[in-house]
């Protein structure tokens, strides 16, 4: 575990800690959604927060690929 957790923060490496911290960012906001749509029905307030965060982190996340992709083209096509 913790060989892979070294592995994540490393700036070289296939795994991405921003996947990590998505994934944990999702199901705690689906967590916390479900919740309060329990307690009290569905707030359109925090739908929207929600719907917000998570095209927020999508756009963000393809966002900072697409700057590593480019960066590190190898083909020599450039």
């Amino acid at each position: 575990m913790r060989e892979w957790i070294s592995q994540m923060l490393t700036s070289d490496s296939n795994k991405s800690s921003a996947r990590v911290i998505n994934f944990i960012g999702a199901t705690t906001g689906t967590i916390l959604l479900a919740y309060q749509t329990y307690l009290h029905g569905l707030s359109v307030d925090a739908f929207g927060v929600y719907l917000a965060y998570c095209g927020g982190v999508y756009v963000g996340g393809k966002y900072l690929d697409k700057g590593v992709d480019n960066g590190t083209d190898t083909t020599g096509t450039n």
